[in-house]
């Protein structure tokens, strides 16, 4: 092969990886956040093809469907100081995709410790409100 063939196989091969590095697809249980500079730039990306400017955009996805948070057992106390091993579960989802990366930086391992973290502390106030019997009849 002589130097201008290798020029233009490079040349082809550069285009390709280019090309890869504009396009993005957003799938459709997936939502999307394009950030220009790391700075929100289309808060909630429709799904399909789209296009970027490598370096200046990034694209980060989320899962749409329903996710579970599964705790693990914990003792709450109620109002007459009686210990009771409490587990719960979350279903959950992204609505709103902005809220979501600004609160969680698009991580789902924080936004399940926020979440385990919010509803331990209701649970916490909740059970510490009512008796055994109001806990377990309710």
């Amino acid at each position: 092969m002589n130097n201008r063939g290798l020029g233009i196989l490079i040349l082809v091969g550069l285009a390709v990886m280019l090309g890869f590095q504009t396009l993005y697809v957003i799938k459709e249980t997936e939502r999307g956040v394009l950030l220009k500079f790391g700075e929100v730039a289309v808060p909630d990306i429709e799904k399909g093809l789209h296009f970027k400017v490598p370096l200046m955009h990034v694209v980060r996805k989320f899962d749409r469907r329903i996710l579970t948070l599964d705790s693990q057992p914990e003792r709450f106390l109620t109002v007459e100081k009686k210990p009771l091993d409490v587990d719960f579960y979350a279903k959950w989802r992204v609505i709103d995709t902005f809220k979501f990366y600004t609160a969680t930086n698009g991580e789902e391992a924080r936004a399940h410790r926020l979440l385990a973290q919010r509803i331990n502390d209701g649970l916490r106030n909740q059970f510490g409100e009512r008796t055994v019997h109001e806990v377990v009849s309710g």
